[in-house]
C-alpha cells in the first residue's frame, strides 16, 4: 500500500515589479492556512520522503508545516511549476519507501490528482490530498489508480 500527500504551497503576495513569481513570499493569509493544516495534523506525522519545489512560497510553507514530517526536505528546481506529467516522473522514479509527500504549484499537482483518481480535483492554495494506492511499487501508478482517503481545504478568510 503506498500513500501519496499533495500539498499544494499557502497563499502568496502576488508578484510585481519588485518580487519576481518564483521568490513570491507567503501572504498572512497562507500563514493562517498553515496553521489549520498544522491542526489537521495535531495528532499525526507523516514518514517517507518530503519532495519540494524550490520556489521560494513552496520552502516557507514547508518550514511552517515541518513538525508534521519525519524526514527533512529534498527542495528540487524541477518542481517549481511542474507539470503532471515531470511530477509523475519524479514519483514513479521513487524508491524503498511507502509514503511519499510533495510539496508544490497547480496546475500540476490538481491534474495529477485528478490522474490518479479519475474525479475531478481543484487544490487551492494551503490544500492537500491524501491519496492512497493498492500498488507495491511507485513505478506501477497509473491513472485511475488512487483511492482519495482525505482532502482539506483551507477555511476561506
Amino acid at each position: 500500500m503506498l500513500n501519496l500527500f499533495l500539498f499544494r504551497h499557502a497563499k502568496a503576495i502576488q508578484s510585481s515589479l519588485t518580487i519576481d513569481d518564483y521568490n513570491r513570499p507567503l501572504h498572512q493569509k497562507g500563514i493562517l492556512q498553515l496553521e489549520h493544516i498544522l491542526d489537521r495534523f495535531k495528532n499525526h506525522t507523516i514518514s517517507g520522503p518530503v519532495l519540494i519545489s524550490s520556489a521560494k512560497r513552496t520552502r516557507l510553507t514547508y518550514q511552517k508545516i515541518s513538525p508534521i514530517f519525519h524526514s527533512p526536505p529534498t527542495y528540487i528546481d524541477e518542481l517549481y511549476l511542474a507539470s503532471k506529467e515531470t511530477i509523475d516522473t519524479l514519483i514513479r522514479t521513487t524508491q524503498n519507501c511507502d509514503n511519499l509527500s510533495i510539496i508544490g504549484h497547480n496546475d500540476g499537482l490538481s491534474d495529477l490528482a485528478c490522474f490518479y483518481t479519475e474525479e475531478y480535483i481543484h487544490m487551492p492554495t494551503g490544500s492537500f490530498i491524501h491519496l492512497q494506492f493498492d500498488l507495491e511499487s511507485w513505478e506501477l501508478l497509473s491513472q485511475g489508480t488512487a483511492t482519495i482517503v482525505s482532502f482539506f481545504q483551507p477555511i476561506a478568510h
